[in-house]
């Protein structure tokens, strides 16, 4: 973890993104899980950086969850 996000997490500052481990230690499930959820087009939405890095975006998720709560 950076200096800066060490620091956010310490005030209280919510973090805008998570990693596919994070997201998946959320909601219970697999990170393989998560990556045939992108494959399929599934899952929440997600970024992915010019490294190849997957990162979900805190509103994908919150949007996902609130219209998975729906169905």
């Amino acid at each position: 973890m950076t200096i800066a996000m060490n620091r956010a997490a310490a005030s209280g500052v919510a973090r805008r993104y998570l990693r596919p481990d994070e997201l998946a230690d959320r909601w219970s499930v697999a990170p393989k899980t998560l990556a045939k959820w992108r494959c399929e087009g599934t899952g929440p939405k997600f970024i992915k950086l010019s490294s190849g890095l997957v990162r979900y975006p805190m509103t994908e998720i919150e949007e996902f969850e609130l219209a998975a709560g729906e169905g």
